[in-house]
């Protein structure tokens, strides 16, 4: 997939991940025999998957992009869970030469996905659209001009976001849309490129976003929606290295837990060396956050539905195939299967935030990968497809595309 901010706005691919400093056995060296652990259940060879929503225990849908070789049109993917299997997702019509960017809910009722993504040949989508879960069909609600989506809030069915930011000058990003009442309107946001947001209510929203009012490289900065328009706050500016010729800063995903509680992931790229920095806003200033820190995965969590919260490791290279989940105050690294390579780049909140459904992309094979959150012998969250299946028996099922293990009785990592 297309990293949704790379070097026309002096940002970086969506979810990086950057080195992990925690003091815990490597993810390999924990016994799958004897602990929870991450397994495939479903995959695809036709291009690549990224969004996911899961609108209760017996519905998720998974979307994605594909590109016929070696110039042809791209095309939407999708794989929906109906509580019992796997199956492909048909499109409206009018999705034409674009794959899917974002998908989200506010409710199990307002299901929304969003088109604009993909490359073939170099050339962007050419159609951007707004589909919205009605009656187990996709809706195109609203098309767009433009070529590229790089994120989206729903908070209602009358409140719904979509932002495009520009993605490496390949054509041109939509720009900030806002859908209120039942009217549809692009913002103006002047010099402020958005890519994504994070919600604390209707009228306090934090995004990720370049100032462009300069010559570049731009800087990166946090926009903020009061209700009526969005300001930036330069202040971040302060807790990220300075830029220079060699050194570009982007951020990744901000994750607003209330108006005094920010959590920002930025990407630092060094000479192409990556590395990854947090920080926080407590109300009054931003700080720098250590790795190992509490707060230090905070920006890309989410609840356990335990209390506790899961998130992607920030890593590089992609080496480590695990997620970490901290509960009691600790923190332990959850393998995936070994069938799988790379890292799990995405986590979203599973049905009424019991547990999360984490989504992994591997570039290398084509293949994406859902992975299911462990539910520790809870059998009113047992699930199968995007939380997979955990239950007192161990065996397979689908053909090895998800798996059933006994978490009752498996030690707990924390």
């Amino acid at each position: 997939m297309v990293p949704k901010r790379l070097v026309t706005v002096g940002a970086c691919a969506t979810m990086c991940m950057g080195a992990l400093t925690l003091t815990v056995p490597h993810a390999a060296a924990i016994s799958r025999a004897a602990a929870p652990h991450w397994r495939i259940v479903v995959r695809t060879s036709a291009g690549m998957l990224g969004p996911i929503v899961a609108p209760t225990a017996t519905s998720a849908w998974a979307f994605g992009w594909g590109a016929h070789p070696p110039q042809g049109q791209i095309f939407p993917i999708g794989r929906h869970w109906n509580g019992h299997r796997w199956s492909g997702v048909r499109f409206p019509s009018g999705v034409k030469n674009s794959g899917m960017s974002c998908a989200t809910k506010s409710s199990p009722t307002n299901v929304w996905a969003i088109s604009g993504a993909g490359a073939s040949g170099g050339n962007p989508p050419s159609t951007v659209s707004a589909l919205r879960l009605r009656a187990g069909h996709w809706i195109i609600v609203k098309n767009f001009p433009g070529s590229y989506v790089s994120g989206c809030n729903v908070l209602s069915a009358t409140n719904v976001w979509v932002f495009g930011g520009a993605v490496a000058g390949l054509g041109p990003p939509i720009g900030t849309w806002h859908l209120h009442g039942s009217t549809w309107t692009q913002i103006k946001t002047g010099h402020l490129v958005l890519f994504n947001a994070s919600a604390v209510s209707a009228t306090d929203i934090w995004a990720t976003a370049t100032d462009t009012s300069n010559s570049p490289p731009f800087h990166a900065v946090v926009a903020r929606w009061n209700g009526r328009s969005w300001h930036e706050m330069r202040s971040i500016g302060a807790s990220l290295p300075t830029l220079t010729s060699t050194t570009r800063v982007g951020l990744d995903n901000v994750n607003a837990l209330s108006a005094r509680n920010v959590w920002v992931l930025a990407t630092v790229l060094r000479k192409s060396a990556e590395s990854f920095l947090v920080v926080h806003w407590n109300g009054q200033r931003w700080s720098r956050v250590a790795p190992g820190r509490p707060g230090y995965y905070l920006p890309t969590a989410v609840p356990d539905g335990h209390g506790s919260w899961w998130s992607a490791p920030y890593l590089a290279d992609g080496s480590v195939p695990y997620l970490v989940h901290r509960t009691h105050g600790r923190l332990a690294p959850i393998p995936a299967s070994g069938e799988t390579q790379g890292v799990p780049r995405r986590l979203i909140a599973g049905p009424g935030h019991h547990a999360p459904a984490a989504y992994e992309r591997d570039a290398r094979s084509g293949h994406a990968v859902q992975l299911g959150e462990p539910s520790w012998g809870r059998t009113r969250f047992r699930q199968a497809g995007t939380l997979s299946i955990f239950d007192l028996k161990k065996r397979h099922v689908a053909s090895g595309d998800a798996a059933e293990i006994d978490l009752r009785t498996a030690p707990r990592h924390s």
